[in-house]
């Protein structure tokens, strides 16, 4: 019996967890695209060898659904399938799944570096620094000790990018309405309106989907 045929054309898969490309490895002839993200056009012509796809943000569009004859199913390695016509895949049997938690700690991480950049004047020393201008007190910036955090969308990044920030010894606050207040409080979160974030948070942080 042949083995599976996986393509990959996430890139980051596999880069930082090495082992799940080894159990991938353990079940099947694993590829990996040498463009990403794949248009349309470029996935139909390859997409009918494949049984399986470890997805990025390719164009998974119903054409090209409709031509994956041997496709059983499609991993979204991210947190959302805004790329995958669901109802082609529904149609041709093809179980789509995703990965809501993959980026959450890299992307809260990434949050509270350009917040650092930004606070501490980094582009700006950065610049200077590749001028030669080293002038005394050239660039202070400012502490984010005691400074306000409001965060709007309080999921899995929002959650996590406050609990970087009061390690910072920031106060946090958040708007999100699907969050109950009690639940808020025990991550040491105050929920306020959107109005009062924005007129009081030193820092605004956005952490929610473009779902209507």
């Amino acid at each position: 019996m042949s083995r599976p045929k996986i393509l990959v054309t996430s890139r980051s898969y596999g880069r930082y967890y090495p082992d799940q490309l080894e159990r991938l490895k353990s079940v099947g002839e694993v590829v990996f695209s040498e463009t990403a993200p794949l248009k349309e056009e470029d996935l139909l012509k390859m997409i009918s060898e494949y049984d399986a796809i470890v997805a990025g943000v390719d164009e998974y569009t119903a054409r090209v659904l409709d031509a994956a004859k041997n496709l059983k199913i499609l991993a979204r390695y991210g947190v959302g399938v805004d790329n995958v016509d669901l109802e082609a895949a529904t149609r041709n049997g093809i179980i789509v799944t995703y990965t809501p938690g993959a980026n959450t700690n890299a992307v809260a991480e990434h949050t509270f570096a350009l917040i650092m950049a930004l606070v501490r004047d980094i582009p700006k020393l950065n610049e200077a620094g590749k001028q030669g201008l080293w002038g005394k007190g050239r660039g202070l910036g400012r502490e984010l000790r005691g400074k306000t955090l409001g965060i709007i969308g309080l999921g899995r990044i929002g959650r996590t990018v406050a609990e970087i920030a009061k390690g910072f010894g920031m106060t946090v606050i958040a708007y999100s309405p699907r969050v109950p207040r009690e639940e808020a409080e025990k991550l040491g979160i105050k929920l306020v309106s959107l109005e009062e974030l924005l007129s009081t948070a030193d820092i605004v942080s956005i952490h929610t989907s473009m779902s209507p």
